[in-house]
């Protein structure tokens, strides 16, 4: 059981997992304009609780699961998923990046 804004909440594994594939999912030049790489986010324990308590809160709320993703990332690693309109634009990036040699 997580306290969240006061409130108890418990958290459900199936939200954890939900958010690993997710994660998982995601380009990874999503992560690098948060600074991280998938695999330090993935290995920090810290980090993934504080996001598994604010996805799952948002799904409870009734907020559509890619939302309640978006909305995530954005609260807890700063990286404004949401705005992006389509993966296209993010494939742009990446090949960009990758131009660049920063992969």
């Amino acid at each position: 059981m997580k306290v969240y804004g006061g409130q108890q909440m418990i958290l459900h594994e199936n939200y954890y997992e939900d958010l690993l594939e997710y994660l998982r999912n995601t380009p990874d030049t999503v992560f690098w304009m948060g600074l991280r790489s998938r695999k330090e986010i993935m290995k920090d324990k810290k980090l993934l609780d504080r996001m598994w308590t604010e996805y799952q809160k948002q799904i409870e709320l009734g907020v559509d699961a890619n939302y309640a993703y978006a909305f995530t990332v954005e609260e807890v690693l700063g990286i404004p998923l949401q705005r992006w309109k389509n993966l296209f634009d993010l494939y742009i990036i990446e090949q960009h990046t990758e131009f660049y040699g920063h992969r």
